[in-house]
């Protein structure tokens, strides 16, 4: 049986077939570039989303220990102790001091929570903040003024419950927690800002997803009816081939 000769009808589809076929394998090839892509990408969203679960998670933390210490200092305030007065029932003088060391000792381990993580380490050793300092305002970063907010809050509770027992101002252990949560609504402020920024930045990366997963889907599609036209020219082929 004699062989049909392809011709130039039949190298033109051949080259057709390969041509879509080629275009077929390149769209394939960009479609794994894009996979990578949308890898990273989605690397970087999963980074900041724990980033932002960490400051929401800082926000409720420092939220709860400042309304806490709130409604005890309301209590404690209107039991009306003081250190000058000789009158006063040992145990009732013992639960303030017992509610004072908590509360203290709340600010001391919220500290440490926060300040001792190397992410909320890394973002707050680069802020500063305004501290007056004899009659003189020096920029003192987060990290360093917390650390001695600590360390004074923590020889502050050490000392009303130390046995024997060391005489306490309570003016100033109630001053003291003030100062301390002046501080903490700045850590808020600090922390509700970074939240709404990881937000934004969330939006914009998910934006960022959709896209690539859209573009993704479309080169698939096209890399698709490539080969399917590539098929398409064979059949041709081979039917004039077999005619």
């Amino acid at each position: 049986m004699r062989r049909k000769k392809l011709g130039f009808f039949g190298i033109i589809i051949i080259i057709c077939a390969g041509f879509f076929q080629l275009i077929s394998l390149s769209l394939d090839q960009a479609v794994i570039q894009i996979e990578d892509k949308y890898r990273v990408v989605q690397e970087r969203n999963s980074k900041i989303l724990e980033d932002q679960n960490s400051a929401l998670s800082n926000n409720r933390k420092i939220g709860q220990i400042i309304r806490s210490a709130s409604f005890q200092l309301f209590v404690l305030s209107s039991l009306n102790l003081r250190q000058q007065e000789q009158n006063v029932e040992i145990d009732l003088k013992s639960t303030k001091d017992h509610f004072y060391a908590k509360i203290l000792m709340s600010h001391v381990i919220i500290i440490q929570d926060i300040f001792f993580d190397e992410t909320n380490k890394s973002l707050l050793c680069q802020k500063f903040l305004d501290i007056k300092k004899n009659d003189k305002i020096e920029k003192v970063s987060f990290c360093d003024h917390f650390i001695n907010i600590e360390k004074a809050s923590y020889s502050i509770s050490q000392s009303i419950v130390a046995d024997p027992p060391v005489p306490v101002d309570y003016n100033y252990v109630q001053y003291l927690i003030r100062y301390n949560e002046s501080y903490f609504n700045q850590l808020l402020e600090f922390f509700g800002k970074t939240e709404n920024e990881l937000t934004d930045q969330l939006y914009k990366i998910n934006i960022e997803l959709y896209n690539i997963n859209q573009r993704k889907q479309l080169f698939l599609l096209f890399s698709m009816i490539s080969q399917l036209l590539s098929f398409l020219f064979l059949l041709v082929l081979f039917r004039r081939i077999l005619k």
